[in-house]
C-alpha cells in the first residue's frame, strides 16, 4: 500500500482492495474525509487507465509537445513551398 499526501489531497494505492477499504474507514473515523473514487487527476496531472495499466498524463506537457510536432512540421512544410517558389522563379 502506497499512501500520498499533499496538503489536504490523499491518494490511496494498493492490490489489495480490502486493506483500502479498512484503512478509509480508519481514517474516515478519525477524520471527515471525501472519497473521490476513482482517482482521475492529482495535482495537475491526468491518470489514465486502460486494460494495460494506467500511466500519468499532464495536460501542459501532452500541449506543449503537440505544439512542437505541429510547429516542425509546419517549418518543414514551409521549407518546401520556399523552395517550390526559389525554383520556380528562377525557372522563369
Amino acid at each position: 500500500m502506497a499512501l500520498l499526501i499533499y496538503v489536504d489531497d490523499i491518494v490511496l494505492v494498493s492490490n489489495n482492495t480490502s486493506a483500502c477499504h479498512e484503512f478509509k474507514e480508519y481514517l474516515n473515523a478519525c477524520f471527515s474525509i471525501k472519497d473521490f473514487d476513482p482517482l482521475k487527476y492529482f495535482l495537475g496531472i491526468e491518470l489514465l487507465v486502460d486494460q494495460r495499466g494506467c500511466s500519468l498524463a499532464s495536460a501542459n506537457t501532452c500541449l506543449k509537445s503537440l505544439m512542437n510536432v505541429a510547429s516542425q512540421a509546419l517549418n518543414i512544410v514551409l521549407l518546401q513551398w520556399r523552395r517550390i517558389i526559389n525554383s520556380h522563379w528562377l525557372l522563369e
